[in-house]
């Protein structure tokens, strides 16, 4: 089927595609040619869909005026936070350590379809486009629904891509999907391989598709061998080398099941760089309890921790060895910068001190920011305490949520989880836990290089 066609000429409908298939040029595309003056709204599941779809907008020169891009939730938060007597949000709902997603989008529910809401979305934006609409949410695809009743939307998918799973929420089926919302197309050329110069590989894994829509791994004896690897040994018991000496750029794939494997792979390979999730579970673990007006060797002790949980090769120990020698005399060589402010913070503990310390760590060669996401939020947080003279916890809250609005970085050598890697594409995908894979997830991972795939099998 020719993948030509005018998505205005309906006025809501699904297009179904497979990874790769030119779904989010469609989606350019199609706003590129409209002339309509209000700003397009795109929705997608996570910051990374979001980052990867504004640099392809970027990329295509079009101004940033002429399209909102977000992702469901956040604009589902945007939405009560505006009317939040009328949507009944409680007051300081958003300094609470955990959001519940559930509750906001039956707030975000009740809100839509009221008039007001209509001709709020109607005069602001010309059409809706919901990209990986194979991962919401039954409550999430109501209140699309609900949009869909304002002004044409547009939903985009793959059910082979669904991966989602939501605690109090089931994925909607994709039958309901294509029952509110009829298909218009299916994509079926592999534009991500062919543009690469890679079109075997990427009929292969479209000719895959049909194993894994019947339930079955797919032969990997029939992958071009040209494009795809195999690494029969454990991964996590060697460096990358084959990382080095190259300008292309990796998606590796880690177990979502263990971060802490994530970290390692990344700590021993300095090209790489963990994707975090956006919730920062591990920055408001690190802050939760921590008390400025505390006691100082116990204050210090913590913000080490949050050092060497940040950052590789800070060898704390040695520092703990060394600041216990200065405080009683024992030193031979003089303190180092370092050392003079762990000694004066534990005199007079303040934030000021606290964010030098942690500056100074990442100013010692040697010493990498492994997680920088966390650390560019915590030294935020920081600031903001000290600004504001509050606890450090409530301010990493507050900094978690302005950071959750803000384009995502991602490094051009990168590990996460399928989830966390999901609408990101890249040079090569490096399949680091085959055998753990499902088959969406499998899918997914093996869809993310458009020139080569490394599987550890």
């Amino acid at each position: 089927m020719n993948d030509s066609f005018n998505i205005f000429e309906y006025p809501k409908g699904c297009i179904e595609a497979p990874a790769g298939c030119g779904k989010t040029q469609l989606i350019v595309d199609s706003i590129e040619k409209n002339n309509n003056q209000n700003t397009a709204l795109i929705l997608t599941h996570t910051n990374a869909g979001v980052a990867a779809l504004k640099q392809r907008f970027r990329k295509k020169g079009i101004p940033h005026l002429k399209v909102k891009i977000t992702t469901i939730d956040s604009f589902l938060i945007r939405l009560v936070r505006t009317f939040p007597q009328r949507s009944a949000l409680p007051k300081d709902y958003f300094l609470n350590k955990d959001i519940d997603y559930t509750y906001i989008r039956k707030l975000a529910l009740s809100l839509l379809g009221k008039e007001f809401i209509n001709t709020l979305i109607s005069n602001t934006y010309s059409y809706i486009f919901v990209d990986e609409y194979q991962d919401c949410s039954e409550l999430q695809h109501h209140c699309v629904v609900k949009l869909s009743s304002s002004i044409p939307t547009y939903v985009f998918g793959d059910p082979l891509q669904s991966i989602f799973n939501f605690r109090n929420s089931k994925v909607v089926s994709w039958e309901t999907v294509l029952k509110d919302f009829p298909p218009i197309h299916k994509l079926m050329t592999p534009w991500r391989w062919i543009n690469s110069g890679t079109k075997p590989l990427g009929d292969w894994l479209l000719s895959i598709r049909k194993d894994l829509i019947n339930h079955k791994k797919p032969d990997l004896y029939t992958a071009p061998r040209n494009y795809v690897r195999f690494i029969p040994r454990e991964y996590k018991n060697f460096n990358l080398d084959y990382l080095y000496n190259t300008k292309d750029s990796y998606l590796i794939i880690g177990p979502s099941y263990n971060e802490k494997l994530r970290l390692l792979i990344a700590k021993r390979n300095p090209r790489v760089t963990p994707v975090e999730p956006v919730e920062l579970k591990a920055l408001i673990d690190l802050v939760a309890n921590f008390d400025i007006q505390g006691d100082s060797t116990e204050s210090l002790k913590s913000i080490l921790k949050i050092a060497s949980e940040t950052m590789t090769n800070t060898n704390i120990r040695e520092l703990e060895k060394r600041i216990n020698s200065i405080e009683n005399k024992r030193n031979r060589n003089p303190p180092n910068r370092l050392e003079v402010l762990c000694m004066r913070f534990k005199e007079q503990p303040n934030f000021h001190l606290m964010k030098l310390i942690l500056e100074e760590f990442k100013n010692t060669t040697g010493i990498r920011v492994i997680r920088p996401t966390t650390y560019l939020c915590l030294i935020r947080a920081i600031q903001r305490s000290e600004d504001n003279q509050c606890s450090l916890y409530d301010s990493a809250i507050l900094e978690r949520e302005k950071l959750r609005h803000q384009e995502k970085y991602i490094p051009p050598v990168a590990i996460g989880s399928t989830l966390l890697l999901k609408g990101l594409e890249a040079d090569v995908s490096v399949v680091t836990n085959y055998n753990d894979l499902d088959l969406n997830n499998l899918y997914v991972a093996l869809t993310r290089g458009s020139k080569r795939i490394i599987i550890y099998t």
